[in-house]
């Protein structure tokens, strides 16, 4: 998991992505998991969404 969440905060820092976007970078492709990490990283200030597209702040 932490590597999942390093390779996410990676690619959102490059462009807003949305969960699946950000999921096809992995071999299982995890949106679920994805979205869950999303929502921590929203909850602890250090991303947005815009229409279900995610961006670090």
């Amino acid at each position: 998991m932490p590597d999942r969440v390093e390779v996410d905060c990676r690619l959102l820092a490059i462009v807003p992505q949305t969960p699946e976007a950000l999921a096809s970078h992995f071999k299982r492709k995890p949106t679920k998991s994805i979205t869950q990490v999303l929502a921590a990283l929203q909850i602890l200030g250090q991303a947005t969404t815009d229409n279900d597209h995610w961006r670090l702040i």
